[in-house]
């Protein structure tokens, strides 16, 4: 049984508010100081937000007829795009540089915090293009 994009949409948001709980518990171990578990819980989430992207959100991107959803929507679903993958290739980039394998040349915690907010406003966003079109 095939699912329509509507469906594909919805269980995509369940997945990314659940992953919002995570990163909150993640950005609470980073607080207390915690950067192991945190190191643990951001790669986890990581990892689930690449599942989500490979069979929820592309599905649901390649079915939507984003001509048809009208300009300022169209903007919304580009800046939701760009902010999304703006935090998903900041991870990986970190744990590059917190393994030694990169040099740093912005300070970590700056980026970090790029990354949960860049993150959040797209989960923001996404919730206005799920609540809009489906």
């Amino acid at each position: 049984m095939a699912l329509n994009p509507g469906d594909y949409a919805l269980i995509n948001m369940v997945l990314q508010t659940i992953l919002l709980f995570g990163i909150i518990a993640g950005i609470t171990y980073a607080r207390k100081r915690n950067t192991r578990d945190h190191c643990k819980i951001i790669s986890v989430a990581w990892l689930i937000q690449l599942f989500s992207i490979v069979l929820f959100m592309s599905p649901a991107m390649r079915a939507t007829n984003y001509s048809a959803i009208g300009s300022v929507l169209g903007t919304e679903v580009l800046l939701h795009h760009g902010l999304g993958l703006l935090a998903f290739l900041l991870v990986p980039y970190l744990h590059l540089i917190l393994s030694g394998k990169l040099k740093a040349i912005i300070n970590l915690r700056s980026l970090m915090k790029v990354a949960a907010f860049s993150w959040t406003l797209s989960y923001l966003l996404g919730l206005h293009i799920f609540a809009m079109v489906a």
